[in-house]
């Protein structure tokens, strides 16, 4: 299950052409049922969108991690 605690955010995704819910490296590895590391993999893959922030952390766009098979 994914956090409520803190206010969603949002971004563009570049992959998806639209303002898109982004969500933490640990929030999809929840939501994915996978490691952290496994997460990693499928951005390296190129099955997940992500955007770079500018301290270096990733932010995982949503909707194409729900829509990777």
């Amino acid at each position: 299950m994914l956090s409520r605690s803190h206010t969603p955010t949002f971004n563009w995704c570049e992959s998806c052409g639209t303002t898109a819910r982004m969500i933490s490296i640990a929030e999809a590895a929840l939501a994915a049922g996978l490691s952290q590391r496994a997460i990693f993999q499928v951005i390296e893959a190129g099955r997940v969108h992500f955007v770079e922030l500018k301290g270096g952390s990733l932010l995982v766009c949503l909707e194409s991690l729900l829509n990777q098979a």
